[in-house]
Formats: C-alpha cells, structure tokens, sequence
C-alpha cells in the first residue's frame, strides 16, 4: 500500500499566496512580478526596499494607464 505524501502549507506560503492574490484585485502587483513577489513572500526575504519598489512600479502604471491622471 502506497500513501502519497501531502505537504501542507507553511504559513509562509499561505499568507504569500493570500497576498499576492490581494494585491492583484487592488493592481499593485506589477506586470510579470508575480512570481518573484510570492518567491521571496514564500521564503520570507522581501525587504522593504522590494515591497516600495513593487508598489511604485504597480502605481505609476496604474497612473499612467488612466486618463486624466486622476483617481
């Protein structure tokens, strides 16, 4: 009898994905950036320096991509 192994999620990896999954409704998850975000969310080495550097990217494309440059 063979059982597979099932490894659950570290907490790690639950509140990253609980995150990236957040932050992508609000569109402060910069185009292509999602994996690297939830790698680093994951292994718990995002610095604040990452975080301000996603969050400016995400909101400078977001201001450029509306019209009138106004919320």
């Amino acid at each position: 009898m063979t059982t597979a192994l099932h490894t659950p999620k570290t907490p790690n990896e639950s509140l990253a994905d609980l995150a990236i999954v957040k932050l992508n409704e609000k569109g402060l998850i910069p185009e292509g950036k999602s994996d690297e975000i939830a790698s680093k969310l994951k292994a718990g080495t995002a610095s604040r320096e990452d975080w301000k550097l996603w969050i400016d990217i995400a909101l400078t494309k977001k201001l450029k991509g509306s019209s009138d440059g106004e919320d």
